[in-house]
């Protein structure tokens, strides 16, 4: 059996507070959100911290509400950024 490491997963939801979705927004973190948000919640699922998983999952769904608005926010000042098909 693989010892999981709290600390790893404490580390993560204390950036979450702190930092918030701006912070996330990295290209580098923001490609792995999902695999990101599985592991928050599935860890704290078996620890039956319920309370910690409906955080995980509050702030993901802020966070994909604010890459939505960012896109149709810079598609409006950049109209050409728009893929088109002729």
């Amino acid at each position: 059996m693989k010892i999981i490491n709290r600390q790893i997963f404490e580390s993560a939801l204390r950036s979450m507070e702190v930092y918030g979705i701006n912070e996330i927004k990295s290209p580098r973190i923001l490609a792995k959100r999902e695999t990101i948000k599985n592991a928050l919640i599935t860890y704290y699922e078996s620890t039956e911290e319920f309370e910690k998983c409906k955080y995980i999952t509050c702030f993901f769904k802020d966070l994909e509400k604010k890459i939505i608005l960012d896109n149709k926010s810079n598609t409006s000042r950049n109209p050409e950024k728009i893929n088109r098909i002729d």
